[in-house]
C-alpha cells in the first residue's frame, strides 16, 4: 500500500547554530525514507536546508519558524515558514549588491520569484551580498518563490526541485 501524496515532513527550525548539523541529518534521514536522491540532488537539498536554518537563526528568533518538505512526486518543495514581518522587495532594491546577482519576478502583490541574473554576475568575490543565502537557494533549486499569507501572517519561502 502506497502513501497518499503529498507527503509532508516538518519540524521547528533549530534556534542555535550548534544544532544545525544534527537537525539537517535528522531531517534528511526522514526525507530519504520516501525518496532516494542522487548525490547532486542530496547536496542541493542540504544546501537549501542549511540556508533555511541559518536564516531562521539570523532573522527569526523566538517566533514560529518551520522547515517543511512537501513531497508530491516528481516535485519536492522545501519550505521555510515563519511569522517574521512581511518580506519587502523595496528593502532589497536599496542594497546595491543584491541586484548584481539576482532579480525578482512579481507573481502577484504578495508573491515573487527569485531568479538568477546571467547577464550580471558578481565579479569581485570579496563583495559578498547581505542576502547571499538567497543566491545559494536559487542556485540549488529549480524555482525559488516567496509568498506572504495574509490570513495567518506567515512568510513562506519555497524552493522546488525535481526528483530523479
Amino acid at each position: 500500500m502506497s502513501l497518499a501524496l503529498p507527503i509532508i515532513i516538518q519540524a521547528e527550525a533549530p534556534q542555535k547554530p550548534e544544532d544545525i548539523n544534527s537537525f539537517i541529518k535528522a531531517f534528511v534521514e526522514l526525507l530519504t525514507q520516501h525518496i532516494q536522491p542522487n548525490a547532486k540532488l542530496l547536496s542541493n537539498i542540504k544546501l537549501i536546508l542549511i540556508e533555511y536554518c541559518t536564516n531562521a537563526i539570523k532573522h527569526v528568533t523566538d517566533e514560529v519558524n518551520i522547515i517543511q518538505a512537501e513531497l508530491d512526486k516528481p516535485i519536492l518543495r522545501l519550505k521555510k515558514i515563519d511569522k517574521a514581518p512581511k518580506f519587502k522587495i523595496g528593502d532589497l532594491i536599496l542594497s546595491h549588491d543584491i541586484l548584481l546577482n539576482y532579480a525578482f519576478i512579481e507573481l502577484h502583490r504578495d508573491s515573487f520569484q527569485f531568479i538568477l541574473r546571467d547577464d550580471k554576475q558578481q565579479e569581485n568575490i570579496n563583495l559578498i551580498p547581505e542576502h547571499f543565502g538567497f543566491e545559494i537557494v536559487i542556485r540549488a533549486s529549480e524555482e525559488f518563490i516567496y509568498q506572504y499569507n495574509k490570513e495567518d501572517k506567515t512568510n513562506v519561502f519555497c524552493a522546488s526541485l525535481t526528483l530523479n
